[in-house]
């Protein structure tokens, strides 16, 4: 795969609306990363392996976390409900921009951004170092499932992306990413939401922290929040030997959402063109 180099990738989304629920003034929370090298990570900064032998170092690398099933989960502010609900409006396209702190990653988790691939736009929406993942349309191969009524009152489905990030002189991909609902994950500082790799490492990376703006109504779907990492991405990263303490919930990037919706004049003409076929077919 093609790719485009770049030094770092953050995440972030704006919009204001300040009655929603999902907006929490105590939204912000910050995860303490003990920046100190220790001399494993040091030699693994000058090459060194940080694992006993290459082979067993490999082994790890090639383990890949829970393979995770993406389902069209249902959500109202944070309840769990049925995945065959359709809502008042369907995302077809857009871009989440993301901005990763990525000298948080490389001290902590000893990841170092290597590239994109040749399908992420660069910059995206968050300044000269943010990248751009599209949001694919309805009719994708893996089709965006998301809508929602205004302000996220009820809400429904995935928005699926394409673009990968790889690490470590590209030995490490993530991307294809998937953003989903689970009420299981809400807390104090996450919305429920996540962020999950389903190409090079499948699984959840990130939880979406509680948004600091959102707006959801028929102008489009606009979300800001940082990203966290998830416990089953921390796990990895212990796993592999790459992280020393147990990562989850540290705050390593920002997110922007910016998913579209149709026009009302396109959803006019899809309505009168769905009259024109009954009528033809009454003749």
């Amino acid at each position: 795969m093609k790719k485009a180099a770049v030094s770092k990738i953050r995440i972030a989304v704006v919009s204001e609306a300040d009655d929603n629920p999902l907006l929490r003034a105590d939204h912000v929370s910050r995860y303490g990363v003990n920046q100190e090298e220790s001399s494993r990570r040091r030699a693994w900064e000058i090459g060194t392996p940080i694992v006993s032998s290459s082979t067993e170092r490999k082994r790890k690398m090639k383990r890949k976390l829970p393979t995770l099933a993406v389902c069209g989960l249902v959500g109202t502010l944070g309840v769990a409900g049925t995945a065959s609900a359709s809502f008042e409006f369907n995302v077809v396209g857009g871009q989440t921009s993301v901005l990763l702190d990525t000298e948080t990653l490389a001290a902590a988790a000893n990841l170092n951004l290597s590239g994109v691939s040749a399908d992420v736009f660069a910059p995206g929406e968050l300044g000269a170092e943010s990248v751009a993942f599209g949001i694919n349309p309805t009719d994708a191969g893996m089709p965006t499932t998301f809508s929602y009524d205004t302000n996220l009152r009820n809400f429904g489905g995935t928005i699926e992306h394409t673009g990968s990030v790889f690490f470590n002189d590209d030995t490490i991909e993530v991307g294809n990413f998937s953003i989903a609902f689970d009420a299981d994950r809400v807390s104090d500082t996450t919305s429920g939401f996540f962020v999950a790799s389903t190409t090079g490492i499948e699984a959840i990376l990130f939880d979406v922290g509680v948004p600091s703006s959102l707006t959801a109504d028929d102008s489009g779907l606009m979300i800001m929040a940082d990203l966290l990492v998830s416990m089953e991405f921390a796990a990895f990263l212990l796993d592999i030997e790459f992280a020393e303490t147990d990562l989850t919930g540290a705050t390593v990037g920002s997110a922007l959402v910016n998913a579209a919706i149709p026009a009302p004049g396109a959803l006019a003409l899809l309505g009168l063109a769905g009259l024109a076929g009954r009528s033809r077919r009454r003749q």
